[in-house]
């Protein structure tokens, strides 16, 4: 296992992304008061597990794709 030469580039991948997005809505969802959450729909839950579990799947899909990047042309 090798680290990244330019670990700002690390920023620009799609998984990078995802995994952020997915970090953040965790976070917020889990910062949320419970009486908060108990006032939203009883889909609501279900949503953001379903939300979450689909853009870590993109962000997988996302390592595969080729992505110019600074490096590349070096």
């Amino acid at each position: 296992m090798n680290i990244v030469k330019n670990a700002i580039e690390v920023w620009r991948h799609y998984s990078t992304g995802a995994l952020l997005a997915v970090g953040g809505i965790q976070a917020i969802w889990a910062a949320t008061p419970q009486a908060w959450i108990d006032t939203l729909p009883k889909w609501t839950n279900q949503a953001m597990a379903y939300s979450t579990i689909t853009i870590s799947i993109l962000g997988l899909i996302g390592k595969f794709i080729k992505q110019d990047l600074p490096s590349d042309y070096k």
